[in-house]
């Protein structure tokens, strides 16, 4: 799955990036940077796995860095108690998923099991090489004043303070938060929930302090203090100019349209933040004091790692010379002096269409799973929508494969995009890769779409076979072992699950499931055929 994938890249990116900073035992904005950015990015996994909306830890984290400023912790306990927010709750990526969404009373072997997650968390954090203060956060983040929290049963002086912050900012995050059983509380009916709760469940002091920086703020303008956790990641820009004047106007003009701005005055210096940082556009200036900028740009072109990164030429030299820039990799051409709105605009829409590149498969165009996991997130929010989820797979392609060729294989795929495109005239199609699409449609469509489906791939697929195959039904081949293997025409399976007939699925990941058991049973059918689910 795509977002175990991404948990595996984020913990490793964490554990090199907090080592690092470790060893150079020195600060570094850039380091410290991406270490906040990936946990963020963590934290938005760990939403998916638990939290009713999207955001849930990236507030946390800014509600807990300003009561953590408001009480007077410097820096680094600020940063710390920031970090803690968004990773506390780690520990419940062991723990399983259907006992964390569970609605309604859990039992005592479920509560046992649930306040595992503090000392999980601190064991999986410790791993990646994070410091004892922010351990010790995570660790005790359950604790109360009165001793009966948990894991340790410790009491007031005894919590650490980055606990005690996390422990009052947790039970106002998920008061406001919408939850299957109940709406968000109003703001000022959490107030009086931590008020009920000072000296008993959170620190007196640490709760009196939050209220008032509540009050002071604002209730309509709370959520300012979450800009600097993004719930997925910034664009990253990477300016290479040696003329400073140019770099930061360049740097505040695009973070006020929340780019991520790196900025480099040398071209080893470029080449190092490039292949670090990986951004996802550079612009270049082709003046520069120790390497020619066409240079960098057909190094950054050539190189597999940025070879996709849009570069962007800025000069004051001659026009005419942009052919060369075009020739070295370079996507755009502007001429110094320049407008900031129109190297915006620029900006923008080679963004735009790198996106757009990116988010759609190059075989069949058609989206692919991060889009595929939106659109499902954003149907089930709906509640009053049902909607179904149709997986579909070609059955027996590897061996069509192995025998026509990877070539053929790709007619094959393209087919079956085709005929999706034709057979669902107003849902949502999508490729997950190889032979896996997905379609969202209305429930009462499902029975029509399927059946044509069927019967269109089961027409046209013989188009795609030799004519002495598709006359005997099969192809023959020999294996290694010069044995003879009949293998069969074709055939489709799809499976169907109905989110909000009667059920109703909580995450994409499950509704996935359900379509995905449904398409292994229509496997076990004759031919191609569909089956849906309850039926």
């Amino acid at each position: 799955m795509q977002a175990e994938n991404n948990l595996t890249i984020y913990m490793k990116d964490l554990s090199v990036l907090v080592n690092q900073l470790a060893i150079s035992g020195r600060h570094d904005p850039l380091a410290e940077n991406r270490i906040r950015e990936t946990c963020s990015f963590l934290a938005t996994i760990i939403d998916n796995n638990d939290a009713y909306q999207e955001g849930h830890a990236q507030r946390k984290a800014g509600y807990a860095g300003a009561l953590a400023s408001q009480l007077g912790l410097n820096e680094m306990q600020q940063e710390t108690v920031s970090l803690a927010a968004l990773l506390h709750d780690i520990g419940k990526l062991g723990l399983d998923a259907d006992l964390l969404l569970k609605v309604g009373k859990l039992s005592v072997e479920e509560l046992k099991v649930i306040r595992k997650h503090p000392l999980l968390g601190e064991r999986i954090l410790m791993s990646l090489g994070f410091s004892w203060d922010l351990l010790s956060a995570v660790r005790s983040h359950h604790e109360c004043p009165k001793g009966n929290g948990y894991p340790d049963g410790l009491q007031s002086n005894e919590i650490p303070v980055e606990a005690s912050i996390i422990k009052v900012i947790d039970a106002f995050g998920a008061m406001t938060d919408n939850r299957p059983y109940r709406g968000a509380l109003p703001i000022t009916k959490a107030i009086s929930e931590l008020e009920k709760g000072k000296g008993i469940e959170f620190d007196g002091d640490i709760t009196n302090v939050f209220i008032t920086m509540l009050q002071k703020r604002g209730l309509d303008g709370i959520d300012e203090i979450n800009k600097s956790f993004p719930i997925v990641p910034r664009k990253k820009i990477l300016v290479v100019d040696d003329d400073p004047f140019i770099c930061d106007i360049i740097k505040i003009r695009l973070e006020q349209e929340n780019f991520e701005v790196i900025t480099a005055s040398h071209g080893s210096e470029a080449l190092r933040k490039a292949y670090y940082v990986l951004p996802d556009m550079v612009i270049l200036d082709i003046m520069l004091p120790d390497m020619n900028g066409y240079e960098i740009c057909k190094r950054l072109s050539s190189d597999p790692r940025t070879s996709g990164v849009p570069i962007l030429v800025l000069t004051v030299r001659d026009i005419s010379e942009e052919v060369i820039a075009f020739e070295n990799g370079a996507v755009d051409f502007i001429n110094k002096p320049f407008e900031l709105s129109s190297l915006l605009a620029h900006i923008n829409a080679h963004l735009k269409r790198f996106d757009r590149t990116r988010s759609l498969n190059p075989l069949t165009g058609l989206p692919v799973r991060t889009i595929i996991d939106a659109e499902i997130k954003r149907r089930l929010a709906n509640r009053e929508k049902p909607f179904a989820l149709m997986c579909i797979d070609v059955n027996r392609l590897k061996s069509f494969n192995d025998f026509y060729g990877f070539l053929q294989g790709d007619n094959v795929i393209k087919l079956v995009a085709q005929i999706l495109e034709t057979s669902v005239q107003t849902g949502f199609i999508g490729h997950n890769g190889g032979d896996d699409f997905v379609v969202l449609l209305e429930p009462k469509m499902v029975d029509e779409a399927c059946q044509r489906i069927i019967s269109l791939f089961d027409e046209k697929i013989h188009g795609l076979y030799h004519h002495v195959d598709e006359g005997r039904g099969c192809s023959l081949a020999q294996d290694r072992d010069k044995r003879l293997n009949v293998n069969a025409i074709l055939t489709l399976s799809i499976g169907v699950a109905v989110n909000g007939e009667k059920q109703v699925f909580k995450r994409p990941l499950d509704i996935f499931d359900a379509a995905s058991e449904m398409m292994e049973y229509s496997k076990t059918l004759q031919g191609s055929a569909y089956h849906v689910e309850s039926r």
